[in-house]
């Protein structure tokens, strides 16, 4: 398990590898609802990747 920090600030909480190198990243909200700018962290590790 590893986790994620942009120097801007954002932050996956958890992120699973596999060996072959694919991996999930997981957000935990304490959120009711869902908002587009709640997967900018997920986004930004997408790009880094």
């Amino acid at each position: 398990m590893l986790y994620f920090r942009t120097a801007a600030g954002l932050e996956v909480d958890v992120i699973l590898e596999k060996p072959d190198g694919t991996v999930a990243g997981i957000e935990v909200k304490g959120s009711a609802t869902v908002a587009a700018a709640d997967f900018a962290a997920l986004q930004a590790l997408q790009a880094s990747r």
